[in-house]
C-alpha cells in the first residue's frame, strides 16, 4: 500500500482554498491542481510498504504523535519549488506552525526510518499544502510567462490567508484512480489539546 503521513486541513479552510483555486485554474487551466478534499501537509510520505509494516508503523507512531501538542497553522503565501525558474511545484506557505510541523516531523522520523529504509534520513524539511503541479510540456505560452515570473502570479491570484488548529496527524493510504489519488484513512492520531496538557 502507498502510504504517507500529514496534516488534515480544517474544512472551512478547505471550503475557501476550492474557491481561490478555482479562480487560479482560470489563469493556469494546464497544471495539475490538487482536489479541495485531497489538500493536506505532508510530514511523510512513506511510498509503497506492506499492509502488515502499515500496521506496525501505525501502532509505533501512536505514543510518539499522541503526545504533542495541538498547534495553529497560518496559510496564506503561494510559493514555488524550485523557487526560481520553470516550478514544479506551486504551493501555500505555513506563515506560521512551520516550526511545529517540523517538530512533529522529527519526532516521527526515528519511526519511519525504522519501517522505511531511507525515508527517514535527516534533512532539510519545508512544511507546505501542495496546490498544483507542473508539467512544462502542457503549457501554453501564457502560462509559462506567469510561472516564469512568480511575482506577476501573484498579482493575478490570490490565496486566502487563514488559520485553524491542527489538531490530529492522519497515516493515509493513497489508491491511485484514474481521476486523481484517493486518500484513506489507515490511523488518526490526536494531537493533545489544552486541557489534556497537564
Amino acid at each position: 500500500m502507498r502510504t504517507f503521513l500529514a496534516l488534515p486541513i480544517d474544512d472551512s479552510v478547505r471550503k475557501d482554498f476550492h474557491l481561490a483555486l478555482s479562480e487560479m485554474r482560470k489563469e493556469l487551466p494546464n497544471l495539475s491542481w490538487v482536489k479541495s478534499d485531497s489538500l493536506h501537509i505532508t510530514l511523510h510520505f512513506l511510498g509503497e510498504i506492506e499492509v502488515s509494516v502499515a500496521q506496525q508503523l501505525a501502532d509505533d507512531l501512536s505514543p510518539v504523535i499522541e503526545q504533542i501538542e495541538a498547534f495553529p497553522v497560518k496559510l496564506g503565501e503561494l510559493g514555488a519549488f524550485p523557487p526560481s525558474g520553470m516550478p514544479k511545484v506551486l504551493f501555500t506557505k505555513l506563515l506560521r506552525g512551520k516550526e511545529q510541523a517540523g517538530f512533529l516531523y522529527e519526532a516521527a522520523r526515528p519511526i519511519v526510518e525504522k519501517y522505511v529504509r531511507g525515508r527517514g534520513k535527516k534533512r532539510d524539511f519545508h512544511a507546505h499544502l501542495t496546490i498544483a503541479r507542473v508539467k512544462a510540456k502542457r503549457l501554453n505560452e501564457r502560462e509559462k510567462g506567469l510561472l516564469a515570473n512568480l511575482d506577476l502570479l501573484k498579482e493575478r491570484v490570490e490565496l486566502p490567508v487563514r488559520t485553524f488548529q491542527a489538531d490530529r496527524c492522519i497515516l493515509y493510504e493513497s489508491v491511485l484512480r484514474r481521476q486523481g489519488a484517493e486518500y484513506r484513512v489507515v490511523r488518526e492520531y490526536p494531537l493533545l489539546s489544552q486541557s489534556e496538557r497537564g
